[in-house]
């Protein structure tokens, strides 16, 4: 089912909710969670659409599973349950889950990478006073977009996403404003030459993104 896409829908008067699979080529549709009394959200594809991750506060608080796509899948923790986390992408070669997970501690949200090879130990890329989320790779897995407000409203940047050959743990490096007037939410068009988000105005925008080893991206402007 990889030409399926991923829907949440609410369910019932408790406050619920469930991930739905959506066959786009027979307009059919399956529940892929059914717990009424819990919330499942932030579904995530693996590149070969065997897998899906998402995040289920079935444990008390919102933590990332994982979960094969077929009938007898049954749902796998990927880390314990300790603070609120949400898994937004997943590398084109499957070697790393970006999320963000709430700092008790600190003033929001903190980036991570977790490696889906090997010991799986979560790696920090974004630790500061200001709250980093909704971390998107790019396709090529170069890349990192994500918003900040670390201006005092949502804005999105771009940095370096860089993993050794020796296979090192990921770093992040540089750091591009894309938003002037304010944004959230970016999504990578899957040939990498652009990179979308929405506007504080809740508009559509989209940047040109010119390959090469610096980050090069265009003026934002709204998305036809």
């Amino acid at each position: 089912m990889t030409s399926a896409s991923l829907r949440m829908e609410s369910l019932g008067d408790g406050g619920g909710a469930d991930i739905w699979l959506i066959d786009l080529s027979r307009q059919t549709k399956t529940r892929f969670t059914s717990n009424p009394e819990k919330r499942e959200g932030g579904p995530v594809w693996s590149t070969d659409g065997t897998r899906i991750v998402f995040s289920s506060d079935s444990m008390g608080q919102f933590n990332i599973f994982e979960r094969a796509i077929s009938a007898t899948g049954e749902e796998t923790a990927l880390l314990p349950v300790t603070v609120g986390r949400l898994a937004t992408s997943w590398s084109r070669d499957g070697r790393f889950l970006i999320y963000h997970e709430y700092d008790s501690e600190g003033s929001g949200f903190d980036l991570w990478a977790l490696p889906m090879e090997g010991k799986r130990k979560p790696v920090p890329l974004l630790q500061t006073e200001f709250s980093e989320r909704q971390g998107q790779l790019s396709p090529d897995g170069r890349w990192l977009a994500y918003t900040s407000d670390e201006t005092g409203e949502r804005q999105v940047y771009v940095r370096s996403f860089r993993v050794s050959a020796a296979g090192a743990s990921p770093v992040l490096e540089g750091k591009w404003p894309v938003s002037p007037d304010g944004g959230h939410s970016p999504k990578w068009h899957p040939d990498g030459r652009q990179l979308f988000y929405i506007g504080e105005d809740r508009k559509l925008k989209a940047v040109e993104v010119k390959p090469g080893t610096r980050f090069d991206a265009g003026p934002p402007r709204c998305s036809s």
